[in-house]
């Protein structure tokens, strides 16, 4: 709980920073299907937009030991073999980020979110998020996927 407290009072700083420094940084989204259905969450800081689980490098971290570790924090999944499905460069929020975009598939659908950093998650369909009010990064992300499927 009070690491969740003090994530909220330090994000507008964070913001503020990202802003005026601008730096680089890199990540990764990890676009996750089980039964045709692909998995959102909400974090608890941000804009609390429907997202893919993910987020920021740690130090000289690559983009795949990241996605695994940021789906792991997130929700509670161990994955395995991802398949890459290309990079998205964002500027959103005064951040200059190249995202590595990964695909996953797990044969069950359990998930255990951390509060700490994740308010709820669920599965959905492609056309149920397109409903939904979501982060820029899921379309980035489904651009990809797309792209990927026409290509195999």
């Amino acid at each position: 709980m009070l690491k969740r407290i003090s994530t909220r009072l330090l994000a507008p700083f964070q913001l503020f920073y990202w802003k005026m420094a601008t730096p680089e940084a890199g990540g990764a989204k990890v676009l996750i299907e089980y039964d045709g259905k692909y998995l959102l969450l909400r974090e608890t800081i941000g804009q609390k937009h429907w997202t893919l689980p993910g987020g920021r490098s740690k130090g000289a971290e690559n983009p795949e030991t990241t996605a695994k570790r940021k789906v792991k924090e997130e929700v509670g999944i161990a994955l395995g073999a991802l398949v890459p499905l290309g990079t998205y460069y964002h500027t959103r929020q005064g951040k200059k980020d190249v995202v590595c975009a990964y695909y996953a598939a797990v044969s069950m659908p359990q998930f255990h979110i951390n509060t700490n950093v994740t308010v709820e998650a669920g599965w959905f369909t492609v056309a149920q998020m397109h409903t939904m009010t979501r982060s820029e990064s899921v379309d980035d992300v489904l651009e990809l996927y797309t792209k990927y499927q026409g290509e195999k």
